[in-house]
């Protein structure tokens, strides 16, 4: 049996303190019923709250009457709305609506005459909270997933009974995401000066050379690779699948979950694909995906990759930024089976600066712009778990602020 410390309490819900509640969603808020018809006001212009609104950087739409074709929820002053569609994106939406403000139907709005709503955002965005409303949502006629607002309206959750201590958890927790909303901005600014720097830096010059990939590249067969030799991760060689791909970073491939000896390579005959060559899926849908890496080491690679090497007279890092910018999926077999032939990507027609130093030069920006995006996306994820602990922390009582 677990211990209950002191100044706090068992309750349904799990263990709080004493002076906190569990109490139902119901008996906090006040769900907004009424609609309005926007085709019943012709010429008037309406703030409309709605999902894809609230995906385009939490901006309402500016909407005019007849763009509007069935009726909303009319929302004004400070509204919480809870979208019951595909609860695990987490579409909760802290508004201050003004006048002539609607919501689609696909959220629940509530307001609160005692709680704060800050601290009830903050409760819901809980992972534990989404996962439970994600197993309890069902389908619906178009085959999407649903929280009903009775089910969500019985469910419990953990409150102090001061406005101030619900205020101060609120406020702790929004300065955070504020933090991690601000490196967002940044790393978006980022993003899109690297996007434009590479349209400008591999925009082909007056002196530059036409060639083709298989004039500038050498490719790599792939091999087989039985399941009995596969999950082992003590040996040498990496060999790498196209679920790797999800395993490294943006930019290379140094972990694999598969790792052969020099005894498998020669039972399988593999051919050790060397370092630094560019690594990408060539078969279904992983084509699509665009992903292409550099490898830090030598390694193997299964029968659904594809490897190539930059020759010696050429930068590999500035060439991983020019196939970045080459569609593959354009040129796979239009079958079933969408493939990759090499044959087709050796005939791909590039033009590249003349020298290697200016391939060098051109390589060396880009990739410090990314690892300055990096580092600041590895800054971010630090700063969600931050705020994950304190969520556990705060949003239970293990930690007073008041």
């Amino acid at each position: 049996m677990t211990d209950i410390p002191v100044w706090y309490k068992q309750t349904e819900i799990g263990i709080i303190p004493n002076d906190w509640d569990a109490l139902s969603i119901s008996s906090l808020w006040e769900l907004l019923n009424k609609t309005l018809n926007p085709q019943e006001f012709p010429l008037k212009t309406f703030y409309e709250y709605s999902m894809p609104a609230f995906d385009n950087w939490k901006k309402p739409n500016v909407s005019l009457w007849k763009s509007m074709l069935s009726s909303r929820i009319v929302i004004n002053g400070n509204v919480l709305l809870y979208n019951k569609l595909n609860v695990k994106q987490k579409r909760i939406w802290l508004v201050n609506a003004w006048i002539n403000s609607l919501c689609s139907w696909e959220f629940l709005p509530f307001i609160s005459h005692w709680t704060q709503l800050n601290y009830i955002e903050h409760v819901l965005k809980q992972d534990s909270i989404t996962s439970f409303f994600v197993s309890i949502s069902k389908w619906t006629s178009n085959s999407q997933k649903r929280i009903s607002p009775s089910d969500f309206l019985e469910f419990k959750i953990p409150v102090p009974t001061e406005k101030k201590e619900q205020q101060a958890i609120a406020t702790t927790l929004s300065d955070m995401d504020e933090l991690i909303s601000s490196l967002d901005e940044v790393i978006e600014k980022k993003k899109n000066i690297k996007k434009w720097a590479m349209q400008k830096l591999l925009t082909p010059k007056e002196w530059w050379i036409k060639t083709t990939l298989g004039e500038e590249w050498i490719f790599v067969a792939w091999n087989g690779f039985p399941v009995k030799y596969q999950w082992v991760n003590r040996w040498k060689y990496p060999f790498y699948k196209v679920s790797d791909f999800n395993n490294n970073s943006l930019f290379v491939m140094d972990v694999a979950n598969n790792y052969v000896s020099e005894e498998v390579v020669k039972i399988l005959h593999c051919n050790i694909i060397p370092q630094w060559a560019i690594l990408f899926a060539k078969i279904w849908a992983a084509i699509f995906l665009e992903r292409k890496k550099l490898t830090t080491r030598n390694c193997c690679i299964d029968n659904n990759m594809q490897a190539f090497l930059p020759n010696q007279n050429n930068n590999e890092i500035f060439f991983l930024y020019l196939f970045k910018k080459i569609c593959l999926w354009e040129y796979a077999w239009t079958s079933a089976l969408p493939a990759l032939s090499s044959k087709v990507l050796k005939n791909i027609s590039i033009t590249i600066p003349s020298t290697i130093e200016e391939q060098q030069k051109i390589a060396t920006i880009l990739s410090d712009m990314d690892k300055e995006i990096e580092a600041l996306e590895e800054k971010k994820a630090k700063y969600e778990q931050i705020k994950q602990w304190a969520m556990q922390k705060l949003l239970t009582g293990k930690i007073r602020l008041v």
